[in-house]
């Protein structure tokens, strides 16, 4: 919705509320498996760079 990335965090026993991690996004998210639990996103903003959460 609105080209914002939302993600959903596991704390160890539940599943914490969506949250925006911020910013527009011009095209779909790569997802990045970090082994684990972590996965990291990576997105292009609107001013073409990139832009990762981890």
């Amino acid at each position: 919705e609105n080209n914002a990335v939302v993600v959903k965090e596991w704390n160890g026993s539940a599943w914490k509320d969506w949250t925006s991690i911020g910013g527009v996004v011009t095209e779909s998210p790569v997802l990045d498996p970090r082994g684990g639990e972590r996965t990291a996103i990576y997105v292009r903003g609107t001013n073409a760079a990139l832009f990762s959460y981890d």
